[in-house]
């Protein structure tokens, strides 16, 4: 299993999700439906509008939304 980091900004506000995934597919599937349930949930948050980032242990940029 590899770590991943997910990050959503939205001014001053950061928040962070770290976890484990079998490969970089697997992370970008969990991510997106961690996404799409934070944003439900807080429509106005940083999960919802902010800039998103998905890095592996790494490092390494896997994937990047920018702010709304």
């Amino acid at each position: 299993m590899s770590r991943y980091t997910l990050t959503a900004e939205l001014g001053s506000v950061t928040s962070t999700r770290t976890f484990e995934q079998v490969n970089d597919e697997g992370a970008v599937f969990d991510a997106i439906n961690f996404i799409m349930d934070e944003a439900h949930l807080q429509q106005t948050g940083p999960w919802a509008k902010g800039k998103i980032v998905l890095m592996n242990s790494r490092g390494k940029v896997l994937q990047e939304m920018a702010a709304k």
